[in-house]
């Protein structure tokens, strides 16, 4: 079942009146030809929306205003989809190299705040520089975002 994309639900598609299941291509271009804003406005949307089935229990008895969990990911591409970025880790003459995403996640309500993409070469603690915090806001986050001028 793994590869297969939609093609593995084929049967459970007859609800969108779909006879067979799109080519992969057809999902990757329709998306890779969207803003990216339309992505942005469809999370806040859908935060908007559910807002009311949030848990605000946790926040009882807190000091602090906002709670938020800061952390990133590494995506490695090769060097022709992303190119001019990275180095040649195995000698191999495939120059890899990659994103970094950085999210801040509210705590108390589970939930993204944003997310930032730079290039993986990019050290974690660039990324508390663009972050605005109201006072009283507590932020966690590993020794990659030490950063003692911002702290």
């Amino acid at each position: 079942m793994k590869g297969e994309g939609l093609s593995a639900l084929g049967g459970k598609l007859n609800h969108l009146d779909l006879e067979k299941a799109p080519a992969k291509s057809t999902a990757s271009d329709g998306l890779r030809n969207r803003d990216n804003r339309f992505f942005e406005d469809l999370y806040f949307a859908l935060v908007d929306k559910y807002q009311s089935f949030l848990s605000d229990s946790r926040t009882y008895g807190l000091t602090f205003k906002e709670l938020l969990l800061i952390d990133s990911t590494t995506i490695r591409l090769f060097s022709d989809i992303l190119k001019g970025v990275g180095r040649n880790p195995k000698g191999d003459g495939k120059k890899k190299g990659g994103l970094k995403v950085h999210m801040p996640i509210d705590a108390v309500q589970s939930v993204g705040r944003f997310v930032k993409i730079t290039a993986a070469k990019v050290h974690d603690k660039n990324f508390l520089k663009s972050l605005e915090l109201i006072s009283h806001s507590m932020i966690v986050f590993d020794k990659a975002y030490n950063y003692y001028s911002f702290t």
